[in-house]
């Protein structure tokens, strides 16, 4: 199962970046199918990226053409996340944040502001 999924959303995202297939299509298709996906180890961080992408882009924080740049980038691998793993003086747990590395882009600055 995994495999195929991951080979069918490949096929669509290809649609979607060549303009055989709208963003609507795709989500129509990719929505339904990626439900239940995310906590599996081989294919959810892939399937969260592109919720995450489709995400931003439906509440108006991605623009179409940088979506697609950013789904193009997933696509070919160009788009990685770094995880930094720090502790805190004087606390028993450790925290984990996530950065994301975006094509062409500057790093994020990052405050963590506690207490």
């Amino acid at each position: 199962m995994n495999d195929q999924f991951l080979k069918e959303v490949k096929e669509h995202l290809i649609k979607y970046l060549e303009r055989s297939e709208d963003i609507l299509q795709f989500q129509a298709w990719f929505v339904p199918k990626a439900w239940g996906t995310i906590n599996d180890p081989d294919i959810g961080p892939f399937v969260a990226d592109i919720e995450l992408r489709l995400a931003e882009y439906t509440s108006g924080h991605l623009p179409e053409p940088e979506l697609r740049e950013e789904l193009r980038a997933l696509l070919e691998g160009r788009l990685t996340q770094t995880k930094i793993e720090f502790k805190v003086v004087g606390e028993p747990q450790g925290y984990v944040v996530e950065l994301d590395t975006r094509p062409d882009q500057r790093p994020q600055e990052l405050a963590i502001l506690i207490g």
